[in-house]
């Protein structure tokens, strides 16, 4: 069964949670996130993709709030924000390249991804919207990663989509940690949903249990200063 949020634990009324739980949410996906190679990277770059990070998961946060779905706008716009402080990346698609460094996987040639894109968009909202949530989320997250929209990037624009999405639908967020990098890698190089829906699956349930417990933290230290009141 799909863990539920509990509805306090995220309710934007509850603002010092909401924000503190958020912060911690990216700053584990800044620096867990398999898509980051730590050892070649210095505090200040780090410090420097957190805030990026942040940025562009309060411009979703604000989306979530306002009940918008997903559309490329929303894609190119995150994107940006990520990209935000990288003066050689250029805004908006990637214009070059055809396939990711480091790799074999072939990825949509520049002149195709509007098209790729719009057309995942498109399956997401219609074609897959009765598939079980989290093998929906690893089919879009997988073809996201394939077409590789833009020239850097696309590991966090894709990690943060995906905790929108999850969040849109009131399940928890998920991070994938550098425990489970190659488990992940190996789903999007083979194209394995199913592998990829059970980490999904397996990551947001274990996140549901630090939020509830991030949350009864919260309420207790909320009551032990009510009592130093009185």
């Amino acid at each position: 069964m799909i863990t539920k949020i509990h509805e306090d634990y995220l309710n934007p009324d509850n603002e010092r949670f909401y924000n503190e739980y958020f912060e911690f949410l990216i700053r584990r996906l800044t620096k867990l996130s398999s898509s980051l190679n730590l050892e070649n990277k210095n505090d200040s770059e780090i410090k420097l993709r957190f805030k990026n990070n942040m940025k562009a998961f309060e411009y979703l946060k604000e989306l979530l709030l306002r009940d918008e779905n997903l559309s490329e706008n929303i894609v190119v716009t995150t994107a940006n924000i990520i990209n935000n402080d990288s003066p050689y990346i250029s805004k908006g698609y990637r214009k070059i390249g055809d396939h990711i460094v480091d790799s074999d996987i072939p990825i949509s040639s520049a002149e195709m991804i509007p098209i790729d894109v719009s057309k995942l968009l498109s399956k997401y909202e219609t074609e897959w919207t009765e598939m079980e949530p989290f093998e929906r989320e690893a089919k879009f997250h997988i073809e996201f990663i394939r077409i590789h929209p833009f020239e850097d990037g696309n590991g966090r624009t894709s990690r943060l989509l995906l905790n929108f999405n999850l969040l849109k639908q009131r399940l928890a967020p998920l991070v994938i940690t550098e425990d489970l990098a190659e488990y992940y890698h190996t789903y999007i190089r083979d194209n394995d949903v199913e592998g990829m829906a059970n980490l999904f699956r397996i990551q947001s349930t274990k996140e549901n249990i630090i939020m509830k417990e991030l949350y009864n933290e919260y309420k207790q230290t909320i009551h032990e200063n009510n009592r130093k009141l009185i």
